[in-house]
């Protein structure tokens, strides 16, 4: 049997300074717990966390409110396989239209990226591009060829499970092309080898690549000019 008696429109618990415990909970619909003894939010409601709260240091399995985070969830199992966050929305039919699972906004509340299921069946990062939110928008002063050819390309092993990768080396591709490495490159230092990992990001050289196409696509016409003059090029 579903519990939903009382429900609450608004619900604020105190708290200053450091206290770990939730500073607001706004529910827009209703608040109860199910059958299974699961919290469950109402339709339409939202869960506001201001500063730190729910924050269990002994390891359990909730941390929301960090220092720099307003969520952090923790799988705490032991010798199991672990999970992240499960999320189900979109409809059950096979004609499922596009579904948004995550949308990521900036402070002002701009939309800058969403994780989501395309009507074709593609399961996608979009990262905002519009054009209203630009200006000097202008042909790019890299050369792709020139950056392509010098990154280096790597197979190696990771040393947690020895299993084998080929990609790229974040503190390599920072020499050639830092815009495709993220994380706290001001925290790395190379003599040392110290500080938190580096990432990076492939998406970032998808420009590249493209630029090197068009470049080597010029070329391919040059040299066909040269050995056939006479033919008109399309």
């Amino acid at each position: 049997m579903t519990t939903r008696n009382p429900t609450f429109d608004n619900i604020t618990l105190g708290g200053k300074g450091n206290d770990s415990m939730i500073r607001s909970l706004d529910i827009a619909k209703d608040l109860y717990i199910n059958s299974l003894g699961n919290l469950k939010f109402g339709c339409n409601g939202t869960l506001v966390v201001e500063n730190s709260a729910l924050y269990d240091g002994s390891g359990g399995d909730l941390a929301v409110g960090t220092a720099s985070y307003c969520a952090h969830f923790i799988n705490a199992r032991k010798n199991e396989v672990k999970h992240g966050i499960k999320i189900t929305a979109g409809k059950a039919s096979d004609s499922n239209p596009e579904t948004v699972y995550l949308l990521a906004q900036d402070g002002n509340g701009t939309a800058i990226g969403a994780l989501r299921h395309e009507t074709g069946g593609n399961f996608s990062v979009n990262a905002t591009s519009d054009e209203r939110l630009k200006k000097n928008i202008r042909d790019t002063k890299y050369q792709g060829l020139n950056i392509i050819n010098k990154l280096k390309v790597r197979d190696y092993e990771w040393k947690k499970n020895d299993l084998t990768n080929t990609s790229f080396i974040a503190q390599e591709l920072l020499k050639v092309y830092p815009k495709a490495v993220s994380g706290d490159v001001s925290d790395y230092e190379e003599e040392t080898k110290t500080g938190n990992p580096l990432m990076v990001a492939n998406s970032e050289l998808i420009p590249i690549l493209v630029k090197s196409i068009q470049e080597l696509s010029n070329e391919v016409k040059e040299l066909k000019k040269k050995l056939h003059p006479d033919c008109s090029q399309g």
